[in-house]
């Protein structure tokens, strides 16, 4: 018998009740000092870790993947530093954003997910799309913002702003399919309110 990895929350949670609220991931301590010096451009501002995309070798990744470029003018605002967690052929927007907006890349620091849980550490906050950071973010108890599509995975439930598998997750949903403009003007709004308080 198979079952896909994805499925086994709904196998094994009789309620949420019964869901450990506490995180269970943590990154190795010898891969911390690889990242601090790249967090030092911050200088006091918000540290806002993005990813975009998920894999694009996955057959619904454009249901869920939106353009850097929506990102920069949700995110890029005073008070916050933009760092890019994305890896793969997406990373290549890096280079057409808007001069004057510039976001630290990470990616080619992060040979692993333990890599990338030692940077998402140093984070004040992730804000991305459906992908496995998330997980990896929400396992860590760091706060996670995840912007869904209308017909988002199982997991993330109907209606819900929150995910009872990671209470430091956040649900951006749209009113309707391919409305992304309210999810990103959503977001921004938060976020400004996040970096003024």
């Amino acid at each position: 018998m198979n079952c896909y990895l994805c499925s086994l929350p709904g196998l094994f949670t009789p309620n949420f009740a019964s869901i450990p609220s506490l995180p269970y991931i943590a990154p190795p301590p010898d891969r911390l000092d690889k990242f601090g010096a790249l967090f030092s451009p911050a200088n006091g501002r918000l540290k806002v870790g993005v990813v975009w995309s998920g894999s694009v070798t996955f057959g619904k990744n454009h249901r869920r993947a939106q353009r850097l470029l929506s990102f920069f003018q949700a995110c890029a605002l005073p008070g916050v530093q933009l760092f890019s967690l994305q890896k793969g052929a997406p990373v290549k927007e890096l280079t057409s954003l808007p001069r004057g907006g510039p976001i630290i890349d990470l990616g080619p620091h992060l040979e692993d997910f333990a890599d990338t849980a030692a940077a998402v550490a140093q984070l004040d906050l992730v804000v991305m799309t459906d992908s496995a950071v998330a997980h990896l973010t929400g396992a860590m108890g760091k706060p996670v913002w995840v912007l869904l599509g209308h017909n988002a995975h199982w997991m993330w439930l109907l209606d819900r702003t929150d995910c009872p598998w990671y209470p430091s997750m956040r649900l951006f949903r749209p009113r309707a399919e391919g409305e992304w403009d309210h999810v990103f003007d959503s977001v921004s709004a938060e976020l400004m309110s996040l970096a003024m308080a």
